[in-house]
């Protein structure tokens, strides 16, 4: 890491830690504050070492949520997560089996858009063109299902 980025780095930890003791409620002392910490929980482990007189170690990153003390947006509800999956789930099913089946029907070479067009008429007839969209659609496929089988509820938190 070059010198710049490491005093980056290490001159964004020292304002952390200096709005933690101005009184502001820092990422640090809210979860304390809540409860997830401790006086134990600050002292090293068993073959770890303290790095903070070393320049050129990287800080502890703050908790989720938080860049260089600043919180970021609440997350919307969980019936906007939910209904969202289902509109991308949907979408994506949908759009995936359209371009699965319809490379394969006389609709996808016999229109009337192509009929003043040979050349791209011939182009819409090759079997490599075909295959290309049918992957595509078996992909768009495979991401609606991962989506919906992948996804969690977040657990609210104590605090807010």
């Amino acid at each position: 890491m070059g010198p710049r980025l490491a005093r980056f780095w290490r001159d964004g930890a020292e304002e952390m830690e200096s709005t933690a003791s101005s009184g502001k409620a820092g990422p640090r002392q809210s979860a304390v504050a809540c409860g997830a910490g401790n006086e134990k929980d600050n002292r090293l482990g068993e073959g770890q070492r303290d790095l903070s007189a070393d320049p050129n170690a990287l800080p502890v990153l703050p908790a989720e949520g938080v860049v260089m003390g600043v919180p970021s947006k609440p997350s919307p509800p969980a019936w906007v997560r939910r209904l969202w999956l289902v509109i991308y789930v949907a979408f994506c099913l949908e759009l995936g089996m359209l371009l699965i089946v319809l490379p394969w029907k006389s609709v996808w070479h016999s229109n009337v858009l192509l009929a003043d067009y040979p050349a791209l008429r011939a182009l819409f007839q090759n079997y490599f063109l075909r295959g290309l969209v049918t992957g595509l659609g078996i992909i768009d496929v495979w991401l609606g299902v991962s989506e919906a089988v992948h996804y969690r509820e977040k657990k609210p938190s104590a605090c807010p």
